[in-house]
């Protein structure tokens, strides 16, 4: 059952195989494109777009035989009338018990060396490739989910944060960026740097416990612009595109 799943129409390991060719020539790609950060993102986008196109339409064009040269079915006559009689008034007189005891001879053997050869079984490496990649794709998308419960663990320790100073930088951040909503300011002795957290109906921005403490001679507005023009592109929504891709494609 599993074998014909895997290896059937709808094969999954046709969809590894091609996946994965299609994002180690994206990643080779964006290596060599390394020193041009923007064509190199490009090429990596379309090769995850691809790895994921490729195998769906391949498996289309295979079920419904969309192809050019599509295959042609074969017929095969059952020959079971050469060998046996539909009935015993059909054989002939003449064949004796010698005869049959002869005959049945190759037979045996033939059933010997096939008794024989069901003991070599192959190694099923295909089905080894499979269950791994499934593993780590398990185990990447484990991964996922933690990192997600442990941000919404900070975010909910954190405390709001009162500051004239960092209200005024985020009002001006926002001016500059053309943001409209609000934006929830919030503080956190767990992390060094200010981080953004868009999975909420308004984002909240962590803020070190100390900075207010910090020196008057750093942009908090440039920062700000910073973690906030996360938010106006909707990185967060690309990085879990990304992220669920690492994991289908391990």
């Amino acid at each position: 059952m599993i074998d014909e799943f895997i290896f059937g129409d709808f094969s999954i390991w046709a969809c590894f195989w091609q996946s994965t060719v299609l994002v180690v020539a994206g990643l080779l790609g964006s290596h060599i494109l390394r020193q041009r950060s923007s064509r190199a993102h490009q090429v990596l986008l379309l090769s995850m777009i691809a790895a994921v196109i490729v195998p769906l339409a391949s498996i289309l064009v295979k079920h419904y035989e969309l192809g050019v040269f599509v295959a042609e079915p074969v017929v095969t006559q059952s020959t079971a009338n050469d060998w046996f009689p539909t009935s015993y008034s059909e054989m002939p007189d003449n064949i004796s018990a010698e005869s049959i005891n002869h005959e049945s001879g190759p037979v045996d053997g033939t059933a010997a060396l096939s008794k024989t050869g069901s003991h070599d079984v192959q190694f099923p490496w295909r089905l080894v490739v499979m269950y791994g990649w499934i593993a780590a794709s398990v185990i990447l998308a484990g991964r996922l989910l933690v990192t997600f419960v442990l941000g919404a663990r900070l975010l909910g320790r954190a405390m709001p944060l009162n500051s004239d100073k960092i209200e005024q930088a985020i009002h001006l951040a926002k001016t500059k960026l053309g943001i409209s909503k609000d934006v929830m300011i919030y503080s956190s002795a767990n992390i060094h740097s200010p981080v953004i957290w868009c999975w909420r109906r308004r984002p909240v921005l962590l803020v070190p416990s100390a900075a207010e403490r910090f020196d008057n001679g750093v942009d908090w507005a440039g920062v700000l612009c910073h973690e906030l023009a996360h938010y106006k592109r909707q990185d967060h929504v690309v990085g879990l595109l990304a992220e669920l891709t690492v994991c289908f494609l391990p």
